[in-house]
């Protein structure tokens, strides 16, 4: 992988840990990105994350997906690139 996406990836994982622990709370669970791939151009990101805690982990990742567009303004308004990745 080349440099800049190594970046572009711990810039991303780092700014979405920091909004996710911001703006939402999980009942008992602890969330945190684990890693982020963003494709070389620039334009998707698969976001990997682990919930520890939660008797079902599947809300939480349903609450995730819920707020991925909230997600991605906080992210676009932080990290400047010529596109903000669509979260996956």
């Amino acid at each position: 992988m080349k440099h800049r996406l190594l970046r572009v990836n711990e810039l991303l994982k780092r700014e979405l840990s920091i909004a996710i622990t911001r703006d939402l709370t999980f009942d008992g669970a602890l969330v945190t990105v684990n890693q982020v791939d963003v494709t070389p151009d620039l334009k998707s990101a698969h976001v990997f994350v682990s919930v520890l805690g939660s008797k079902t982990p599947f809300a939480v990742t349903e609450k995730l997906e819920e707020n991925r567009v909230m997600l991605q303004n906080e992210l676009s308004r932080k990290v400047v690139l010529k596109y903000t990745p669509h979260l996956i």
